[in-house]
């Protein structure tokens, strides 16, 4: 899976904030995603709901927007995402 994605790495958000990220998330495997794959929240303490995907053939792309709210404390966090 690649991820088309600027601004990725070391964005800075004020403590609380509500943020939408834009992904494209390409397919670069050897076979299709079945439907119903899920991204979740792996690590982290981000406010975020997992969010279902279609079916994606390999190579091909897709369109996908997240909502979360940030961690209450300030500092360095890093999120880890898995699908």
């Amino acid at each position: 899976m690649d991820i088309a994605e600027n601004k990725s790495i070391g964005e800075t958000f004020a403590p609380s904030s509500k943020v939408t990220k834009f992904w494209t998330l390409i397919n670069s495997g050897e076979s299709s995603w079945p439907e119903g794959c899920i991204l979740i929240l792996e690590k982290g303490q981000a406010d975020f709901e997992p969010v279902t995907l279609p079916e994606l053939a390999t190579e091909a792309q897709y369109e996908l927007m997240i909502n979360f709210t940030v961690e209450e404390n300030e500092g360095k966090h890093k999120n880890l995402w898995r699908l």
